[in-house]
């Protein structure tokens, strides 16, 4: 179950830039760099990402995936009202 601890942070990370966004209030779309090598697969992140989300400011947000190297995780950006 560790998938749900990765998207966990993942959603406090974006939480984060949402305030950093000069208070973001919802958020639309979220693009994630996700590595080769993490310890999670692309349909496992949006699955966790969709049960976590709810209720939050980025439920019902679209995940944007790109691949890349590596086992990083990165929330590249965000897009929201």
């Amino acid at each position: 179950m560790h998938e749900a601890g990765i998207v966990k942070d993942l959603i406090r990370a974006v939480e984060t830039a949402m305030t950093a966004e000069g208070g973001m209030r919802a958020v639309r779309k979220v693009y994630i760099r996700l590595g080769n090598d993490a310890r999670i697969g692309s349909e496992s992140l949006r699955m966790w990402f969709e049960v976590l989300s709810k209720g939050t400011a980025l439920e019902g947000a679209a995940v944007d995936i790109s691949l890349s190297n590596g086992a990083d995780i990165v929330v590249e950006s965000i897009e929201g009202t």
